[in-house]
């Protein structure tokens, strides 16, 4: 009798589970139709250009789901710039140790790095370049990103940001809605911030 209770508490288990991601489903689905209703609306460019267009973003977009963007991890210049393995495994162990940090609870022995840009040894004083972490689906993305406010209340990781892997569109359009921002709040009103719907970034009140 115990062993079909616990057999019936995992199947219910599994059809909540299954619900839940059949839902985000439909839900992502929903949201990458109405933007592409809206460009075909408004760009007069050729339909079937435009829909190929949006078809390569919308599946870009699909694929760096599961990508985590770690700024400001500090890059190792005295080393060659040939031992390319010596410093992926540096970054890697700063990164699984931001990682925890973030998430105590998180298993990050597997996860994938890669630095984004060209490393340049002859400019030291640059900014490092920024770290693409490849975890295993995003819903893991969604919890480091939660979770990244306690990186600002220590000292030695205050200056490290988590993000979304957002594509050039992406990051277009959340330049041009901190643009508004700035313009509304130069403007006088106050109370407002940039928040994330259906995968859009708005201005919305704080309160």
């Amino acid at each position: 009798m115990a062993q079909y209770k616990d057999f019936k508490t995992l199947i219910s288990s599994l059809q909540t589970e299954f619900t839940t991601a059949i839902e985000k489903l439909k839900e992502d689905f929903d949201t990458q139709l109405a933007t592409l209703r809206s460009a075909l609306h408004e760009d007069q460019r050729s339909p079937s250009n435009l829909f190929e267009e949006i078809v390569n973003e919308v599946m870009e977009r699909q694929n760096r789901k599961q990508n985590l963007i770690i700024f400001g991890v500090e890059e190792q210049p005295q080393i060659s710039t040939n031992n390319n393995n010596q410093r992926s495994a540096i970054d890697k162990s700063a990164v699984e140790n931001i990682l925890q940090l973030v998430r105590p609870d998180a298993d990050v022995s597997g996860i994938k790095i890669q630095r984004l840009g060209r490393f340049s040894q002859q400019n030291p004083g640059n900014k490092p370049r920024p770290i693409r972490v490849i975890l295993n689906d995003e819903f893991e993305v969604q919890k480091f990103i939660r979770n990244a406010k306690v990186l600002k209340s220590n000292v030695n990781y205050n200056n490290i940001t988590l993000s979304f892997d957002r594509t050039p569109k992406q990051n277009a359009s959340y330049r041009q809605v901190k643009e508004q921002l700035g313009i509304r709040i130069s403007n006088g009103e106050t109370n407002l911030r940039i928040k994330y719907i259906n995968g859009s970034p708005k201005i919305v009140s704080v309160n």
